[in-house]
């Protein structure tokens, strides 16, 4: 067995290349100070079940790992740790009917003293979303800060009177547009803040409430967010920073975080959500977190710092703009022909490195953790099917692994399963 990196220990993950030789992978390279990588294609399913594949591979080293899913490409897998370990998983949701969480970060911790220059400046980002690109003049910024620490003040005092209790009875953005109103007579953001006091808004982040749950594995499913760029982009920026308070935690060091984003491109390219991706991966935390970014091109990415900053990437058929993004990495015109020689039907890849490494690679996964990274629509019917069938999800794939068990393909893998479900129930045993 090779390594892709000299010097790697413990590999999560294997490839083979087209000569069959079996290379050793493990995400961290060692020696690196920041771990940006990048999974790019044309189609959401071959990147996506890497995606996942890697997720699942990554398990063995126990880390803490957090998804923000546009594609619900990483539902199965979180439904299934859900499953076998509940207490350190928690997935939530945002739908156009309901959503089971909510944030605040404008609570007070101590009544008696003023809110801390770190919560303002987080508030103030928040806001900044919140109100819209019209009010991110200096006039509009000035009103926003001295109307946040009116709030605060007015917190205070509200908390103090009701000793320090009831605190979820405060909703905040009520308050705040209250303030800037009446106090700093400016009724055009008033407005733009009272948009999000009602609705699936106000129920995100009006309600009083933060019941976002701290656990080890961490899925949010945003699939409810399209149309409503504003929403999505204020609910990343909470996640990012409850992500950013785990990996600033000292206790937790030594443990191997990992943060995937499925369409990056829509949280590169907001200025506010660019500078907390730089700020996750700064280079204090030296070897123990990895942002992923899924998406169609390394092209999407605009920011300077951080292609600066990615380390690899893996780069699938059917890309239209290869030479462009090739182009950002200074890859030369040798790894364009190699990226040309893909094979769709043999799954393969093209990975780099940004210590010189381009290689055509394969990546293989065993029948349990094909059938909980599928992409394919028709095999994640069959999947739903068998779940509805057994009640749970590991009896579900433990079935799916034992009828598929001589299968090859996805054409034979769906015929063996619609035979399965044509007869009775427990009555197929091959």
């Amino acid at each position: 067995m090779h390594v892709l990196h000299s010097g790697d220990s413990n590999p999560v993950d294997c490839f083979q290349d087209r000569s069959l030789g079996v290379f050793a992978y493990n995400p961290f390279i060692c020696g690196e100070r920041a771990h940006y990588r990048a999974i790019c294609g044309a189609t959401a399913g071959e990147k996506n079940f890497f995606a996942v594949k890697d997720l699942i591979s990554c398990l063995t080293v126990n880390p803490m790992i957090w998804v923000v899913d546009l594609s619900a490409s990483y539902l199965d897998l979180f439904e299934l740790l859900k499953d076998e370990m509940p207490e350190d998983t928690a997935i939530m949701r945002v739908s156009r009917e309901a959503s089971n969480f909510a944030f605040n970060p404008f609570l007070l911790t101590d009544p008696y003293s003023d809110a801390p220059e770190e919560q303002i400046g987080f508030c103030m980002g928040l806001l900044k979303i919140m109100a819209g690109a019209e009010f991110h003049n200096d006039e509009g910024k000035d009103v926003m800060r001295k109307g946040l620490e009116a709030f605060f003040v007015a917190c205070g005092i509200l908390l103090q009177n009701w000793k320090n209790e009831n605190v979820n009875l405060i909703q905040p953005l009520s308050l705040l547009s209250e303030i800037i109103e009446t106090k700093m007579r400016h009724p055009e953001l008033a407005a733009a803040f009272r948009r999000w006091t009602v609705g699936r808004r106000g129920e995100l982040f009006n309600s009083g409430y933060d019941t976002v749950q701290s656990a080890r594995y961490c899925y949010f499913d945003l699939r409810g967010m399209e149309g409503e760029p504003e929403l999505a982009a204020a609910i990343v920026y909470m996640i990012f920073s409850k992500i950013y308070k785990e990996i600033a935690n000292e206790s937790l060091r030594a443990v191997q975080k990992r943060l995937v984003l499925d369409e990056a491109h829509r949280y590169i390219a907001d200025p506010v959500l660019s500078d907390w991706i730089q700020r996750l991966t700064s280079a204090d935390r030296q070897g123990d977190f990895m942002i992923d970014l899924i998406t169609e091109s390394i092209a999407d990415i605009q920011s300077d710092a951080i292609l600066a900053n990615l380390k690899q990437a893996f780069f699938f058929p059917g890309q239209n703009d290869i030479e462009a993004s090739f182009e950002k990495l200074q890859l030369v015109a040798h790894d364009v022909e190699l990226y040309k020689q893909l094979d769709p039907s043999r799954c393969e890849v093209l990975y780099w490195s940004n210590g010189g490494l381009c290689r055509i690679l394969r990546s293989v996964a065993d029948p349990c953790t094909y059938w909980l990274a599928t992409t394919n629509a028709d095999e994640r019917d069959m999947k739903r099917r068998m779940k509805e069938r057994f009640g749970n999800n590991r009896d579900a794939l433990e079935e799916l692994v034992r009828v598929t068990a001589d299968c090859q393909t996805v054409k034979e893998r769906l015929s063996k399963l619609r035979t399965y479900f044509k007869k009775p129930q427990g009555t197929v045993k091959s």
